[in-house]
């Protein structure tokens, strides 16, 4: 069953005074939304999308098995422009023409000179709506960034959304839209957990057959992750919970799932030196397997500490490792407190 949309009263609102300011100054303005996991960031672009009566929407979607291709994310948008009538035609050309470039290192730019004409070509409001911003590739983000001074640069009725994991490449984005827009013209929005009513609302709406009890209990753990309180509440298994983990954890490495295990234990955030210092790595090697686990979803970095991001990760988590194990991280912790307290 699909649940319709619930809460995020106060973020719609932001995000449709971004639209709206666009519009009415001719000018671009930009909003930039960062969650974690779970948090609903994706299902609060695809409300604003229904809402929004833009005369033209452009989007741009990070995968994490694309984040290797250049303009793997811009797919979409490059076919949306190609389409545009007469403006389009150079970018077209670009893509689909059978004749290769002389000078191969001005791709680039051509491409996004011919992306930028289609873009002027387009009559009445814009809004480009990005995705998964972390797995969004590095050209893809240079074109996005290249369009955007372009609207400011023609003045043109341009809104730019993003959805982001709280990594240092949205925080890079953020800085580019702030430098070319100005700090005014970008909004930030740090996605939070939903409101009890709101999460109430959600469980009742997936699980209508839930006690009062029970969604009390959905609504405990769950700590108001839209994703963690539609998942117990449709499952309602504990061993459909492990599964998820299980499935999530199949594709970690072997240092990536040592940090889990031990951040499981550890119950706690840790930083990078001191995971470092207690399982006696190198920096390369620590900064690698912590990327791992914050590729998987089931770890956030923020600053230099890296924490699950969810209990629900570490209660799975912590009930797949076996005894042994359990005390043989406890001791690797507790040895290591004793020595730095000494």
């Amino acid at each position: 069953m699909s649940a319709g949309f619930v809460g995020r009263r106060v973020e719609l609102a932001l995000l449709d005074s971004v639209c709206s300011k666009a519009n009415a100054d001719n000018r671009p303005a930009a909003a930039l939304i960062s969650g974690v996991p779970g948090s609903g960031k994706s299902r609060l672009l695809a409300e604003l999308r229904s809402r929004r009566r833009a005369t033209h929407v452009l989007g741009v979607v990070g995968y994490e098995s694309a984040f290797q291709v250049p303009l793997g994310a811009a797919a979409n948008l490059l076919r949306g422009l190609g389409k545009v009538s007469d403006a389009g035609e150079m970018l077209r050309e670009f893509l689909f023409g059978p004749h290769p470039v002389d000078d191969r290192s001005l791709e680039p730019l051509r491409l996004f000179e011919a992306a930028r004409r289609a873009l002027l070509g387009l009559e009445g409001s814009i809004l480009l709506v990005a995705d998964d911003l972390q797995w969004v590739d590095d050209l893809s983000l240079a074109l996005c960034s290249y369009l955007i001074r372009s609207a400011a640069e023609e003045e043109i009725p341009f809104a730019v959304i993003a959805a982001t994991r709280p990594t240092s490449r949205g925080l890079a984005f953020q800085d580019s839209l702030i430098k070319d827009l100005g700090e005014e013209r970008v909004s930030t929005i740090d996605l939070g957990p939903l409101e009890p009513d709101e999460g109430v609302q959600l469980i009742r709406q997936l699980g209508p057959q839930l006690s009062a009890q029970r969604v009390a209990e959905l609504w405990t753990r769950s700590k108001g992750s839209p994703f963690w309180l539609g998942f117990l509440a449709r499952s309602g298994e504990e061993h459909d919970l492990g599964g998820y983990i299980a499935t999530s954890q199949r594709g970690l490495g072997r240092d990536a799932a040592r940090i889990l295990a031990l951040l499981s234990v550890a119950t706690r955030p840790m930083e990078a030196p001191e995971l470092e210092a207690l399982l006696e790595w190198d920096h390369a090697r620590t900064e690698d397997a912590i990327a791992d686990l914050e590729r998987s979803g089931l770890a956030v970095v923020h600053g230099v500490a890296v924490g699950l991001s969810h209990d629900l990760i570490r209660a799975s988590a912590m009930g797949q490792l076996s005894a042994p194990s359990r005390r043989e991280l406890h001791a690797l912790l507790a040895t290591f407190l004793e020595r730095h307290a000494a």
